[in-house]
């Protein structure tokens, strides 16, 4: 379901580039626009930081790993599980991904190999990810924006 508000907020997402800080992610999740979130971050970093929890919503994170333990080699099953995902919506060129990751390097890369193997326009980078920028005080991620982590 979309409305006003959430058109505005993706229209500005759109103008910087498909990035969107994880304060105005958790506002979209409130406007109740089609969204899966997949964090690609390794089981590692799963388990011992913890993912974003998105209960509050009704929702859950998506779990996929860009880079597969122990070589961090790129897992070459991405693009066919996040197809798997978005398979389970008949109208998925309108379900909006958002990619996560530790500090968003990750992210970007999975958003723009969705958007080109799959031709997915609504993809998206979280920006700062789950953890932040350690050296951008405005790039505070997940975490420091207190938004909730499940462990």
């Amino acid at each position: 379901m979309s409305n006003d508000s959430s058109d505005i907020l993706l229209s500005e997402v759109q103008k910087q580039g498909y990035n969107i800080l994880p304060q105005d992610l958790w506002r979209l999740l409130d406007l109740e626009v089609k969204t899966l979130v997949i964090d690609v971050r390794t089981e590692l970093e799963w388990h011992e930081v913890g993912c974003p929890d998105l209960s509050h919503y009704g929702q859950k994170i998506h779990k996929i790993s860009l880079f597969t333990a122990p070589k961090y080699e790129l897992n070459s099953d991405f693009v066919t599980q996040v197809s798997e995902l978005l398979a389970q919506f008949s109208d998925s060129h309108d379900v909006h991904l958002f990619f996560i990751c530790r500090s968003g390097k990750r992210s970007e890369m999975a958003r723009d190999l969705v958007k080109n193997k799959l031709s997915h326009s609504n993809a998206y980078n979280v920006l700062g990810g789950v953890e932040g920028e350690s050296n951008n005080k405005i790039l505070v991620g997940w975490l420091g924006n207190n938004l909730p982590i499940s462990k």
